[in-house]
């Protein structure tokens, strides 16, 4: 566009100004939408590992004693019970493995040392109270048929998009009187 006078029309380095800016736009425009994607994606993967670990956690609830709890989950390595998958993570490189070598994506632990056995002295790691059985000394054994109350963590541990992830649902099972 051409017109008279000294300042008239839109001049080469007018038009290159103009088309760094647009494109400097489009590029943050862009990241925006991707960053965004990302985001969703990682939600999704945490919405599926908390709902399938608040489903879990309704499972376990259901059991009537503590007892019966930790005896059907007395082998930490062996019960197909303590372990789980969620549909749609895949395991991490941290995932635990059930009794067959499979790497899976859930499962539940409880205050135990090694040999399985109900330890007290466990809970400090977890920042609880030390007294399961409710006779105001700490056990380094515990009996299941003891306990007064029973901390327990559903651990999930998967590989993301965005790489490996974990999500710990913590909850404490009270015992209910019996009758």
């Amino acid at each position: 566009m051409q017109k008279n006078g000294p300042f008239a029309g839109v001049s080469l380095l007018d038009s290159l100004v103009s088309l760094i800016l647009i494109v400097i736009t489009l590029l943050s425009l862009i990241a925006g939408i991707l960053t965004s994607i990302s985001l969703q994606q990682q939600n999704r993967e945490l919405s599926l590992a908390m709902n399938m670990a608040r489903t879990y956690l309704s499972q376990i609830e259901q059991y009537n004693c503590l007892y019966g709890l930790v005896e059907s989950f007395n082998t930490y390595t062996s019960n197909a019970y303590q372990f789980f998958d969620v549909p749609g993570l895949s395991p991490s490189t941290g995932s635990p493995e059930d009794s067959s070598g499979t790497k899976r994506v859930g499962y539940v632990a409880f205050p135990t040392k090694p040999g399985n056995t109900l330890n007290e002295d466990e809970l400090a790691s977890w920042g609880r109270e030390k007294d399961l059985d409710g006779n105001g000394s700490v056990n380094t054994s515990v009996s299941p048929s003891d306990l007064v109350w029973l901390p327990l963590r559903i651990i999930i541990r998967w590989r993301g998009k965005t790489g490996n992830r974990e999500w710990i649902l913590s909850s404490t099972l009270p015992k209910r009187p019996t009758g």
